[in-house]
């Protein structure tokens, strides 16, 4: 499922700007999920080459989506348990109020577009994701918290131990105690 794609934004683009311009606030997401390890290993074992531009700064994350996703930003691009987030915070328009009635365009449009006529004036920047990503990262901290409350402790444990998709692993953890033979062997010395 897309949770946006440029083509979406390109008819809003105001006339005389660049048309990436409407990837602008797709790239900025996407970094922040690269940033904290949260692309799905499908995503980034056929982009792992690419991914190093963005990671060490050689291109932005718009200039990423265009060359590499055709501009868009799906659920596919992302483990399981980030997607009811994105969901939440990115495609929520008037339905949002268990993160606070945060939205990410509304964040976006606040922090970075304050004072521009119009979010696609917003320069694609790393100083400007330097300023957004802490507003991403307020909402994702509220949405887990809500997720993984003193309520379902379960849930938290699992998110915080598990795997990275938020699943527990296969095998028995191990337990603490040494095993009987080498008691044995520590009691004879």
């Amino acid at each position: 499922m897309y949770i946006d794609r440029a083509e979406w934004h390109r008819p809003r683009v105001p006339q005389g700007l660049d048309p990436a311009a409407a990837n602008t606030h797709i790239g900025m997401f996407f970094t922040w999920l690269l940033k904290r390890n949260l692309l799905s290993y499908e995503h980034i074992d056929t982009h792992l080459p690419f991914l190093d531009g963005v990671r060490f700064k050689y291109e932005t994350g718009a200039q990423y989506i265009v060359s590499q996703c055709r501009g868009d930003l799906e659920t596919g691009d992302v483990y399981e348990r980030v997607e009811d987030f994105m969901l939440e915070y990115y495609r929520s328009n008037e339905t949002l109020s268990n993160i606070g009635e945060r939205t990410y365009i509304g964040d976006y449009t606040r922090v970075l577009g304050f004072g521009l006529p119009t979010m696609y004036h917003v320069e694609d920047t790393w100083e400007n994701f330097d300023r957004i990503v802490t507003c991403i990262d307020i909402a994702w901290f509220l949405w887990r918290e809500r997720q993984y409350s003193a309520d379902n402790w379960m849930g938290w444990w699992a998110y915080n131990n598990g795997l990275p998709d938020g699943s527990l692993p296969d095998e028995e953890l191990p337990d603490e105690e040494l095993p009987e033979e080498e008691l044995l062997s520590e009691e004879l010395i």
